[in-house]
């Protein structure tokens, strides 16, 4: 699972060449910021409050998951969850909340500026919602 956690990560400034190599020569340091910004505002906006949102019981009717121990990664210790170490599952499913917002930013290459507020909504409203219907049932008491 580290592997496939490593080998994620590096699909991201693998995207944000192929996504460079696609554009016009003007547009090629923005269409790039997209990826590679995306791996530091994700990266922590993740460890706040994403998995906590992801992988905690659901609330609003199942909408959305919270889990106030998971905060900030707190409630998490050495537990194995399915035959995987807690912390290296919350890494994984991190690397996937980083690409989310650089394959959309393909999307929007040669339409938009960079901005990074764009990212922090593409995250917080697809990543979070997908992973707690997806994976959240199967983790939530």
């Amino acid at each position: 699972m580290l592997i496939s956690t490593v080998l994620v990560l590096f699909m991201v400034p693998g995207l944000a060449m192929f996504y460079g190599g696609l554009v016009r020569t003007k547009n090629v340091l923005s269409t790039m910021m997209h990826s590679f910004v995306a791996m530091a505002v994700i990266s922590v906006l993740w460890v706040v409050c994403g998995y906590a949102l992801t992988f905690g019981d659901g609330i609003l009717g199942g909408f959305v998951g919270w889990n106030p121990d998971c905060f900030m990664l707190s409630g998490i210790n050495e537990s194995i969850v399915d035959g995987v170490p807690e912390y290296i599952l919350a890494m994984f499913q991190g690397k996937f909340a980083i690409i989310t917002p650089a394959l959309i930013s393909g999307a929007l290459a040669e339409r938009m500026l960079f901005r990074v507020d764009k990212q922090r909504e593409i995250t917080g409203l697809g990543q979070t919602l997908h992973g707690e219907h997806g994976y959240g049932l199967v983790h939530s008491d």
